[in-house]
């Protein structure tokens, strides 16, 4: 969506600059030179000139002239700077370093200027079209989103289902369609048959993940996702009057998510999901031996 946008604003710009009302194609510049000491005023005044003449997209012509660039030379005790700009246009500043000499300065400000006036790139469309699909095309800034999610746990214990509730905090960063993030959440709950049979308790996992949006413009969208992270299944039976037994099984476990953003928009998102997380190690405990599987359902908000 964003890149369409941007394609189409380029190719109204071109429109115009081709347009015979805009007049750009005739001008051209001259320079004038502030503040440089007067011993190197001239050497200064020629450097300068010399360099304007490498843009080959400008005209330099310092007898008619109708935009003028201005460099001043600015020293301030030990601090030296170079200043720029054209007719109307925001100055561009850099300081003089031992890294960077006062004519290497010099360059670098008249390069700023002149690359980034906005009439001088509408001169030459080529150069314009260019530089505006380079920056659209260049480093994307991700959005960074926190979540709190809230959902209810099916686990197969063999041939039983537990139901366990489950609370998990989500953080992932999304460029465009694609996200990252990471995932830790777990689902608990206590004893409910003291002393008849082994009861699970608790399925914890902590995932990295990383999924796809549908529709990435969309106020709503479904996603799918995966994740592969550490999951720890723990088994607990109550002893009348002895306490409790308990084992706890760590290991490697896959995820796959599936679900549907809404209010994607909006400074906050809510999310439904269903997410199917499968151990890969069979839980061989001293109360249960068996493969735990489990699928979440729930609904998650971010920030």
């Amino acid at each position: 969506m964003r890149r369409t946008i941007t394609h189409m604003f380029v190719w109204v710009l071109v429109v115009g600059a081709m347009a015979p009302t805009t007049g750009l194609a005739d001008s051209s510049l001259c320079l004038t030179l502030k503040g440089a000491p007067e011993d190197k005023a001239v050497a200064l005044q020629q450097y300068a000139e010399s360099e304007l003449r490498r843009f080959t997209e400008i005209s330099y012509d310092p007898q008619s002239c109708t935009r003028t660039l201005h460099l001043e030379f600015i020293q301030l005790d030990k601090q030296q700077f170079w200043t720029g700009y054209l007719d109307g246009q925001v100055p561009a500043r850099y300081g003089v370093t031992a890294k960077q000499d006062s004519l290497a300065t010099l360059s670098r400000v008249l390069t700023a200027v002149l690359r980034n006036d906005p009439a001088g790139l509408l001169e030459d469309t080529t150069q314009y079209v260019a530089a505006a699909l380079r920056s659209d095309s260049g480093l994307k800034r991700g959005t960074m989103l926190y979540g709190l999610e809230g959902f209810q746990t099916l686990t197969m214990v063999g041939t039983e289902a537990e139901f366990l509730p489950g609370v998990a905090i989500r953080v992932r960063r999304g460029i465009e369609n694609f996200y990252v993030g990471v995932r830790a959440g777990a689902s608990f709950g206590r004893l409910g048959r003291p002393g008849l049979a082994p009861e699970l308790t608790l399925v914890s996992s902590f995932e990295p993940e990383g999924g796809w949006i549908v529709t990435d413009s969309a106020n709503t969208s479904v996603y799918v996702g995966g994740s592969v992270g550490l999951t720890v299944i723990r088994f607990e039976q109550g002893r009348d009057g002895q306490g409790y037994d308990s084992d706890t099984r760590i290991g490697l476990s896959f995820g796959a998510r599936g679900g549907v953003e809404f209010f994607r928009q909006l400074d906050y998102r809510m999310d439904a999901f269903v997410q199917l997380n499968l151990p890969v190690f069979f839980t061989e405990t001293n109360l249960k031996e068996g493969y735990t599987p489990s699928v979440h359902l729930g609904l998650g908000v971010a920030f």
